[in-house]
């Protein structure tokens, strides 16, 4: 009878599938132990075992426990053995072990796939996440000890899986964890939380074109950024309340706001991915904007963290919807994460953010750049708009211009504000309305307002003279030797990589090859020529960076009657257009964006002699006008 009860209590211990200690039978082999003991342990976890039960079945699933297990056991030696639960193994060696020798047993087992007795194909399917805790009192307790080395176990998968973490090297992370959960509910009722703003800029113009909401917690004196908990928060549910919360903070701030210019900058909202099965999502958002008389407008939607595990029917419903309701929509960190052109090429978005660690391969090698330059090539033609996060200087912003790349945000610009800060960022950083700067030439170089100045370069001063034509006074240009008798520029007329730039001319010499306007970039030259090749007018974009880098558009042949001349360039399609006297005369498409422009001068260049001439009109816009707005406002010469 004591036989039978005592073998009943071994099978209780003992896993009946693999033949090693169980849960039970691990606690109380733990409960043998004397108190002072110093315990080492290591908690393993098969990476993908739910894809090979779910598509070979269950008793090929068995098969591989087996395996696994009868692999680990060679591995350990005398060191025990016990499989908890599903797919997870707990190892306790049995001897005193340096956390190097620790590590060494982990990567040996990681490295010991192919040693499984299963085949082939299952075992190209599987790897080992292994976490790792050291020189643990017993006397702590079983339940104390596991979940660290569970901690770092989970951190292995998060790093990519197929490895091992040693806990030492997370527990200060493990503990604000812990700490974390404990206090986020208080926290989150005695205002702990603070949103702040990242402003995103028009990185060429360095204007502020709207701004991402940015959450830390001002918790015991220190400040914890959004990175360490919200992920955290996404695990154990809580991140529904913190978002709600934060949305809601949002629209208080917005309806306190007296500036309308400020009022109406968008906010990108960071929403979760848990959010995707929320059918109500975008009606609960609409109750808390309406709540404080906030319109959606305001608001960018930004999902985060999606890819290809996500069904992308659900992906496809949770934004339409939130376009129904009115809000803008982005994804975030395209790219990284399983995130792919799968995703976006269907979905209703309008911008797609690009994180760090994709921007971090700008400055590489040439390939690591070409990839960055490829993915916002991807973007732009899926007709989407680009958001660069984690730009830090000018070199980085240079790049993403002459790549299609207009909206980014980053050290060089700002970091993350508060509301106040925010508030003064933007009113020195607001954009006017789209600018458009004229200069007619009556009797000075200025520009209507009086803010642009030109300077004459050559003997004595610019000339003006009465024509009869335009019934006012004009620009003479008296041409001369390369770069004489020209009127210098200031160059912020052309701070915008897309532009309009339209001119008022008559020509009194046809000289080949002379250029009317000319600008000078970091990477090239931009020039447009009356009377060019074969005698025809040429509105000429150079691109350095490219070996044939010669992009010509053409317009109509020349001669010394009036013309106006309207020269478009929009970055974001990469193309470059010239209208003679109202109508399309040619286009170049596929021309890289010029940046950084370094003179703008009329009347000449540094290739050809200056222009003889005159100059009744010049007007720089920072966009580009349609064809409708061309043909009807300078189809004829206006006296």
């Amino acid at each position: 009878m004591e036989k039978s009860k005592e073998s009943d209590n071994l099978s209780a211990q003992i896993d009946y599938l693999t033949g090693f200690l169980n849960r039970r039978g691990l606690y109380e082999y733990f409960d043998t132990l004397g108190e002072d003991v110093n315990i080492n342990f290591m908690f393993l976890d098969i990476d993908n075992f739910k894809g090979v039960n779910d598509t070979y079945g269950h008793a090929v699933g068995d098969k591989l426990l087996i395996g696994v297990s009868r692999m680990i056991k060679k591995k350990i030696g005398d060191s025990l053995l016990a499989r908890i639960g599903g797919d997870e193994f707990v190892i306790m060696p049995v001897s005193k072990m340096s956390e190097q020798e620790a590590a060494e047993m982990a990567q040996n087992i990681i490295q010991s796939v192919n040693d499984i007795e299963i085949s082939f194909e299952i075992k190209s399917i599987i790897s080992f996440s292994i976490g790792i805790v050291m020189d643990q009192k017993k006397s702590m307790g079983l339940d104390t000890i596991m979940p660290k080395c569970d901690a770092a176990m989970y951190e292995a998968k998060r790093r990519g899986k197929n490895g091992y973490v040693l806990y030492s090297t997370i527990e200060n992370i493990f503990e604000m964890k812990q700490a974390i959960d404990r206090d986020k509910t208080r926290a989150l009722q005695n205002g702990e939380f603070e949103v702040k703003f990242i402003p995103v800029m028009n990185i060429s113009s360095s204007s502020i074109i709207c701004s991402r909401a940015y959450v830390v917690w001002n918790r015991k004196e220190t400040v914890y950024k959004e990175e360490l908990f919200k992920e955290f928060f996404e695990e154990n549910g809580f991140i529904i309340e913190l978002e709600n919360y934060v949305f809601e903070q949002l629209c208080r701030l917005i309806s306190q706001e007296k500036e309308v210019k400020i009022r109406r900058i968008p906010v990108i909202f960071t929403a979760s991915s848990i959010n995707i099965n929320r059918i109500n999502y975008a009606d609960e958002l609409l109750k808390i904007a309406d709540k404080y008389g906030i319109s959606s407008k305001n608001f960018v939607i930004q999902l985060d963290r999606i890819n290809e595990r996500i069904d992308i029917r659900r992906i496809h419903s949770f934004f339409r919807k939130l376009k129904e309701a009115g809000f803008s929509t982005a994804i975030r960190d395209f790219g990284s994460g399983g995130s792919s052109i799968m995703i976006i090429k269907d979905i209703p978005v309008d911008y797609v953010g690009i994180g760090k660690n994709i921007t971090d391969n700008l400055l590489r090698e040439r390939k690591d750049s070409l990839f960055v330059k490829n993915i916002l090539s991807l973007i732009n033609d899926l007709n989407l708009e680009p958001v660069v996060d984690g730009i830090d200087d000018s070199t980085e912003v240079k790049y993403l211009i002459s790549y299609g790349c207009t909206f980014g945000s980053g050290r060089r610009f700002s970091d993350e504000l508060s509301y106040g800060e925010y508030r003064q960022f933007a009113e020195r950083n607001m954009p006017d309305s789209l600018k458009s700067i004229r200069f007619r030439f009556a009797d000075t170089l200025s520009d209507e307002t009086g803010h642009y100045q030109g300077r004459f370069l050559g003997e004595g001063s610019a000339q003006f003279v009465y024509d009869e034509y335009m019934k006012r006074n004009v620009l003479y240009l008296p041409g001369g030797k390369m770069m004489t008798n020209v009127i210098e520029f200031p160059v912020e007329l052309m701070d915008n990589t897309s532009y309009s730039i339209v001119i008022q001319y008559k020509m009194n010499e046809l000289a080949d090859w002379s250029s009317l306007l000319y600008v000078m970039y970091d990477n090239g030259f931009m020039s447009f020529m009356p009377y060019a090749w074969t005698g025809i007018s040429m509105y000429r974009i150079k691109d350095d960076m490219e070996e044939d880098g010669w992009n010509d558009a053409l317009g109509i042949a020349s001669d010394t009657k009036w013309h106006t001349a309207v020269l478009t360039y929009s970055h974001k399609n990469e193309i470059s257009r010239l209208y003679m006297d109202g109508k399309d005369s040619g286009f170049r498409n596929k021309v890289l964006t010029l940046v950084c422009p370094r003179r703008l001068i009329i009347g000449g260049d540094v290739y050809a002699p200056s222009c003889e001439g005159y100059l009744a009109e010049l007007r720089f816009y920072d966009y580009v006008l349609n064809k409708k707005d061309i043909e009807a406002c300078f189809g004829a010469t206006v006296a």
